[in-house]
């Protein structure tokens, strides 16, 4: 780690290979990797005294990975934001002056992540609304069949909950699990 140097390369991701490395090479004693299960089993079989470990980047992504499910699960607890006026799409509508109401940001201030649900949702519902099918609308907007599904079966935008994130089995305690990017 002290010379910045790459210490090996394998040949695939499968557990198989990595654990195969880590008995050849015995004394390693932290790993950094992604949110891949393979790895984690791998050190856990091969090398259960190692350390895993996960960059800084890669534990932001896991918090905002965890809140992004949370406030999704907890969408329906939200009270129902009141009909739209003619009101500044600046200012915050919705809301008496000195209330403590919740406030509702105008679309540009929402996220990218939640305007790109939207066009998608729209875009894919003009198309099933023209007679399209499910996969020449996939194959026309480059989507997976699954996630043009997801978007006809979707009323709003906001009924779309993005699938929680899979987690392996058996994780012992100090491993901080990372994603792959």
């Amino acid at each position: 780690m002290e010379t910045g140097e790459r210490v090996d390369g394998l040949p695939d991701r499968t557990a198989e290979t990595f654990a195969a490395w880590l008995r050849a090479h015995p004394g390693v004693e932290t790993v950094g990797r992604d949110r891949g299960g393979a790895y984690a089993e791998a050190v856990r079989t091969a090398a259960p005294e190692t350390v895993q470990v996960a960059d800084r980047f890669h534990i932001w992504r896991n918090l905002w990975d965890a809140v992004e499910r949370c406030v999704l699960a907890h969408r329906g607890c939200l009270a129902e934001p009141p009909p739209e006026d003619n009101a500044d799409p600046g200012e915050p509508h919705g809301v008496p002056d000195g209330s403590d109401g919740p406030v509702h940001l105008p679309p540009e201030l929402a996220g990218r992540r939640a305007v790109k649900r939207r066009q998608g949702h729209a875009a894919v519902h003009a198309l099933l609304d023209k007679g399209v099918g499910i996969s020449a609308i996939a194959e026309a907007r480059r989507l997976d069949r699954k996630t043009v599904r997801r978007y006809a079966k979707a009323a709003r935008p906001q009924d779309m909950a993005t699938e929680p994130a899979r987690r392996g089995t058996g994780t012992s305690p100090r491993v901080v699990d990372i994603s792959d990017n």
